[in-house]
């Protein structure tokens, strides 16, 4: 009785953190995308807003130098893009690894509990079948 009640609360505790962590996991890695998505199209309506100044730009090497600055602009965004990218795909690898396998441990461990549980209490009922059908010796 000991052991399926812990392999019952392990199972609940289990299924707590997956609806906790690895829910909010799912709705995190999203919410990143999306996140990564803004600064991107923020990044792309700031480069063409720069571009549509350069036709006012009459000196050449003014113009040049505009273009060189806008390149610059839209080259750091798209670096900045790949960085949260990268420090996403990091977090998540990382972190959300090491939640779903403290679920699967105690999801695995609460099965087990309860599996042993429920055969000794098996093997109990049986024994006491056994020793109620044995002859009792008068001496």
């Amino acid at each position: 009785m000991l052991l399926e009640s812990i392999g019952l609360t392990l199972l609940i505790i289990a299924a707590s953190w997956q609806f906790l962590f690895s829910g909010w996991w799912d709705k995190q890695a999203s919410e990143w995308q999306y996140s990564i998505q803004e600064e991107v199209n923020i990044s792309v309506l700031s480069t063409l807003g720069d571009l549509a100044t350069l036709p006012k730009e009459t000196d050449a090497d003014q113009l040049r130098e505009r273009a060189w600055e806008i390149r610059q602009d839209a080259y750091g965004a798209v670096a900045k893009a790949i960085s949260m990218r990268d420090d996403r795909k990091k977090a998540l690898k990382g972190q959300a690894s090491f939640f779903s396998k403290i679920w699967f441990w105690l999801f695995l461990l609460g099965s087990v509990l309860l599996c042993v549980g429920k055969y000794c209490q098996y093997l109990a009922a049986k024994l006491k079948v056994f020793s109620a059908n044995k002859p009792i010796k008068q001496d």
